[in-house]
Protein backbone atom coordinates (compact mmCIF):
# COMPACT_ATOMS: atom_id res chain seq x y z
CA UNK A 1 0.00 0.00 0.00
CA UNK A 2 2.86 2.64 0.53
CA UNK A 3 4.16 1.80 -3.34
CA UNK A 4 0.64 3.14 -3.69
CA UNK A 5 0.23 5.96 -1.44
CA UNK A 6 3.66 7.09 -2.82
CA UNK A 7 2.52 7.10 -6.75
CA UNK A 8 -0.34 9.32 -5.39
CA UNK A 9 1.48 11.53 -3.84
CA UNK A 10 4.19 11.46 -6.75
CA UNK A 11 1.15 11.88 -9.65
CA UNK A 12 -0.59 14.72 -7.58
CA UNK A 13 1.98 16.85 -6.84
CA UNK A 14 3.48 17.22 -10.43
CA UNK A 15 -0.41 17.67 -11.58
CA UNK A 16 -0.76 20.06 -8.97
CA UNK A 17 2.65 21.70 -10.27
CA UNK A 18 1.63 22.33 -13.70
CA UNK A 19 -1.28 23.10 -13.40
CA UNK A 20 -1.24 25.79 -10.25
CA UNK A 21 -4.40 26.38 -8.37
CA UNK A 22 -6.22 23.40 -9.59
CA UNK A 23 -7.02 21.45 -6.23
CA UNK A 24 -10.67 22.86 -6.03
CA UNK A 25 -11.70 21.28 -9.66
CA UNK A 26 -10.12 18.00 -8.79
CA UNK A 27 -11.65 18.09 -5.69
CA UNK A 28 -14.74 17.96 -7.33
CA UNK A 29 -13.72 15.80 -10.20
CA UNK A 30 -13.14 13.48 -7.59
CA UNK A 31 -15.99 13.97 -5.48
CA UNK A 32 -13.62 14.83 -2.14
CA UNK A 33 -12.86 17.88 -0.48
CA UNK A 34 -10.09 20.57 -1.28
CA UNK A 35 -8.44 19.31 2.56
CA UNK A 36 -8.96 16.00 1.54
CA UNK A 37 -6.62 16.72 -2.02
CA UNK A 38 -4.27 18.69 0.26
CA UNK A 39 -4.16 15.63 2.49
CA UNK A 40 -3.25 13.85 -0.12
CA UNK A 41 -0.33 15.49 -1.54
CA UNK A 42 1.24 15.68 2.05
CA UNK A 43 1.09 12.23 2.19
CA UNK A 44 -1.23 12.75 4.97
CA UNK A 45 -3.92 10.72 4.08
CA UNK A 46 -4.42 8.42 0.49
CA UNK A 47 -7.93 7.45 -0.77
CA UNK A 48 -9.30 3.88 0.53
CA UNK A 49 -7.01 1.00 -1.41
CA UNK A 50 -10.14 0.20 -3.48
CA UNK A 51 -10.52 3.59 -5.07
CA UNK A 52 -6.82 4.19 -4.87
CA UNK A 53 -6.33 3.05 -8.48
CA UNK A 54 -8.89 4.88 -9.58
CA UNK A 55 -7.86 8.10 -8.32
CA UNK A 56 -3.90 7.07 -9.89
CA UNK A 57 -5.38 6.15 -13.22
CA UNK A 58 -7.65 9.58 -13.41
CA UNK A 59 -4.59 11.70 -12.29
CA UNK A 60 -2.47 9.83 -15.43
CA UNK A 61 -4.91 10.55 -17.75
CA UNK A 62 -4.99 14.33 -16.57
CA UNK A 63 -1.20 14.75 -17.09
CA UNK A 64 -0.86 12.80 -19.98
CA UNK A 65 -3.54 14.64 -21.59
CA UNK A 66 -1.86 18.15 -20.50
CA UNK A 67 -4.82 19.44 -18.72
Amino acid sequence: MEDVRIELRSLLNAFLTKHPGYELELARELRVSISTIKRWAKGESAPHPLGCPSVIEHLKNKLSAGS
